[in-house]
């Protein structure tokens, strides 16, 4: 949707960036050594507009990274001047995280570790040739080490980063089938865990626990509140964080110090369980991501289902579902560098009628026509988004 303008206030900034030490401390409970080496966090880039003031319009993860504490800068494996813009970001983000000794990944969705992990390897040769000719990045060491992962037959992460101790994401809703699809870079020793439930409103939650997703809400955070699904959205059903019950889930509503009071993100959570009296709350879905395909209300979480089961290769943020401008048809959006099979509309179709007896029915009788692929340029806007690595994932959209 539209991007939201909202001010990064400096007593906002203090609000949101509280968790990041309590965080810091879960992850060193867990992993004592991880910063020993490098962390590579994996962020939207810096601002690319200005109001007419002059002040940065951006992303806030990319604004958080250049404005981290110390503690956490120093550990970074991608200098700042690397999320210039779109460009540098592309050419020199691959470069440092594989110039890097990485103990730590962090993301906000799997899809962008995929994402680095493949250009590293589509552009092995040149970034070996690159820091053969830079000791100041490399030691002998390193580069012989590099030598050896790229020799392989594919890459492994622990081959690149021998210290590689956890990769952390988002794993909940659209992000769980996409964890799936890192799988095959990861040895056992590499642990995979959920990172905090987050919005440029707020940072909200810390998970602790490697088996276990979503973390309990940080009380000295934003505020939050609560109506539980099912109930009318007015403000006698808003309830405290306290009263939550585990198995039932919410929407969330947050007041913070940038001046938003009650506002609804439209999120999903739900409730695990405690810790001690803060609940335990992890990320499920967005309460407004379905749209309509001729008289069907379809889903998020239904369409990622139906992508898994279909099986088409492509990864998540080079593909999309809208619909036809008479709204009877199902599109699948691909990127077109990328390469599908022939038969993905009809592999997508027969998934979908597998899953929404709906959809079969109004397929049956004419009232939707099959799914149809269209293939966009690499350069069409709605891929821009890979380098906002803060978005949550999009599995549909309303206009291409």
């Amino acid at each position: 949707g539209k991007r939201k303008m909202l001010p990064l206030t400096a007593s906002y900034k203090r609000q949101f960036q509280s968790v990041n030490l309590p965080m810091v401390y879960g992850l060193l409970r867990r992993f004592p050594k991880f910063l020993d080496a490098k962390v590579l966090y994996l962020t939207s880039v810096g601002p690319t507009d200005q109001t007419a003031a002059g002040i940065g319009i951006g992303f806030i993860s990319g604004y958080n990274y250049l404005n981290t504490p110390r503690l956490l800068a120093d550990a970074y494996a991608l200098p700042p001047e690397t999320l210039k813009d779109g460009p540098t970001y592309q050419k020199w983000a691959p470069i440092h995280a594989a110039a890097a000794d990485v103990g730590g990944i962090l993301s906000i969705t799997p899809a962008r570790v995929r994402q680095i992990v493949e250009e590293i390897w589509e552009r092995r040769e040149e970034i070996l040739a690159y820091l053969a000719s830079r000791p100041d990045l490399v030691n002998a060491r390193r580069l012989a080490l590099l030598r050896s992962a790229f020799s392989e037959k594919k890459l492994r992460l622990r081959a690149l980063w021998p210290n590689l101790e956890f990769i952390g994401s988002w794993k909940t809703s659209g992000c769980s089938p996409q964890v799936d699809t890192l799988r095959p870079y990861l040895d056992p020793e590499t642990a995979y865990i959920d990172v905090m439930y987050s919005a440029t409103e707020g940072w909200i939650n810390i998970p602790f626990e490697t088996e276990r997703n979503g973390g309990p809400v940080h009380p000295g955070g934003v505020i939050c509140e609560f109506i539980e699904v099912g109930r009318e959205m007015v403000r006698e059903n808003l309830i405290p964080l306290w009263k939550l019950e585990p198995g039932k889930t919410y929407e969330i509503f947050l007041t913070n110090m940038m001046g938003l009071v009650r506002y609804r993100l439209f999120d999903l959570v739900k409730c695990t369980g405690f810790f001690h009296r803060s609940p335990v709350i992890e990320f499920i879905g967005k309460s407004s991501r379905e749209f309509m395909l001729g008289r069907l209300r379809l889903g998020e979480l239904q369409l990622y289902e139906v992508l898994s089961a279909a099986a088409l290769d492509v990864p998540e943020h080079e593909i999309c579902f809208s619909r036809s401008e008479t709204g009877d048809q199902l599109v699948i959006l691909i990127k077109a560098s990328r390469n599908v099979s022939a038969d993905a509309a009809e592999r997508i179709e027969r998934e979908l009628v597998r899953v929404n007896p709906y959809y079969a029915s109004d397929r049956k009788v004419g009232m939707l026509k099959g799914a149809a692929v269209v293939r966009l340029l690499a350069e069409h806007p709605l891929w821009a988004g890979a380098l906002h690595a803060q978005v949550k994932p999009r599995i549909f959209t309303e206009t291409w």
